[in-house]
């Protein structure tokens, strides 16, 4: 019996005189604990005669598949000559233990040549998805993360290069959250703030209420035969694969989305008291090759968005990207690229700034500046400084000067 392997299924082929074949495979081949586990079927020519998914290592598991093939199959193998129940099942036995040292066989380590003047990282849609990588972009509820998914997924299917620097790449995007006419109103108000029509098509799986597990196959059927090579995943925190504080089920999802597509993003949760980091285990930092941080304030229309690289592999990291979303009762109607200063609580120095503004006030006779003034001593810009003093109550205005505002201490040092 022959062997063979695509690093990811094992086949054992026996060949009959007529050319006929019966032919043992094993796919979702992995170590556990308790032994080798895998999906094992038994096929006669292209016909499966019996599958299921346990240890193979276990005796009674495979002679009760055995069992289940021979009813259907054997007087069909009975008449190729001497091949009965008996020389299944050692077939069976032989396949089984040479399985995990075939598998292990097509991922052999090679010695590898190193090219410093090799192309730099390709990204498809720069600095937050990169080419043949993974991405997490994680935020608490509610912050627009799923918007910001969406508009990514979009602008990568279609090659809309007006808020990230785009690489046209076929997607798919995973619907684990919202109902399949939720998600329809997104994409048609999402392809009209692209600029797109918007009736335009995304390829999408809707699968609200399972888990990644449940569809994976799905996902890789859908992956084959279109093409895809880049999937988008809401959310990661719907993986079915166990408790994701632990590390060896967010190794298990890191495994399955490598697996999916070439490259692929997740959509997660921050922990509810902290929103600096994933919620769950640190492999799912340690898992993906960029984990990039929202953030965002409410405005009178809608949302500021921060996006903040928080950790990449390869390449220094970027500065933080500011978005500017617009909604109305049908979803999002607008989307900009914005500046750090339009959302003064998006800012990491906000504290410092507003501080050092107090000290200069603070420092006057007069307890009072303008705007434009402050700015130039501090070397701020105007708009900045003048976003800062709105927003804070350590500060309120006290009178003009022809077209300037006067700002003062609300309670200035005696």
């Amino acid at each position: 019996m022959d062997l063979t392997t695509d690093g990811q299924a094992v086949d054992g082929t026996r060949t009959f005189i007529d050319g006929s074949t019966l032919t043992f495979r094993a796919t979702n081949i992995r170590k556990e604990r308790t032994g080798i586990h895998a999906r094992f079927s038994i096929i006669w020519g292209t016909t499966v005669m019996a599958y299921s998914t346990f240890n193979i290592e276990r005796d009674e598991e495979r002679t009760r598949i055995v069992n289940a093939a021979y009813r259907r199959l054997g007087d069909q193998v009975s008449e190729k000559g001497p091949y009965q129940n008996p020389d299944l099942k050692h077939d069976a036995d032989i396949f089984s233990l040479r399985v995990w040292p075939t598998f292990v066989d097509s991922q052999q380590a090679e010695e590898m040549v190193g090219d410093p003047t090799s192309t730099p990282a390709e990204y498809l849609a720069h600095p937050h998805i990169v080419q043949g990588g993974g991405t997490i972009l994680f935020a608490p509820p509610g912050k627009g993360k799923s918007y910001t998914g969406m508009l990514m997924v979009v602008a990568v299917d279609s090659g809309t290069n007006s808020i990230w620097p785009i690489k046209q790449t076929k997607s798919l995007y995973v619907n684990l959250e919202r109902s399949a006419e939720s998600v329809k109103r997104r994409l048609g108000t999402v392809n009209t703030v692209l600029g797109l029509d918007p009736d335009r098509t995304l390829l999408t799986l809707n699968a609200r209420g399972r888990s990644l597990a449940d569809v994976r196959d799905a996902i890789e059927k859908a992956v084959k035969e279109r093409e895809v090579e880049f999937v988008m995943l809401d959310s990661l925190s719907r993986a079915g694969m166990g408790d994701l504080t632990e590390n060896r089920p967010v190794n298990n999802i890191a495994d399955v989305l490598n697996s999916l597509a070439p490259t692929w993003a997740g959509i997660a949760h921050s922990p509810r008291k902290d929103d600096t980091h994933v919620y769950g285990s640190i492999f799912f930092d340690a898992a993906a090759d960029i984990v990039v941080r929202l953030q965002s304030q409410a405005t009178s229309t809608g949302l500021g968005i921060k996006l903040e690289v928080v950790k990449v592999n390869d390449g220094a990291q970027p500065p933080p990207k500011y978005l500017s979303y617009e909604f109305d009762e049908y979803g999002i109607n607008g989307v900009e690229v914005a500046k750090a200063e339009d959302f003064i609580e998006l800012l990491p120095e906000t504290s410092s700034h507003a501080d050092e503004i107090e000290a200069y006030l603070d420092s006057l006779d007069t307890r009072r500046d303008s705007a434009t003034h402050i700015g130039n001593v501090l070397h701020k810009d105007r708009t900045l400084v003048q976003k800062i003093m709105n927003g804070d109550d350590r500060f309120a205005k006290v009178g003009r000067r022809g077209r300037e505002v006067d700002y003062g201490l609300v309670n200035p040092h005696v």
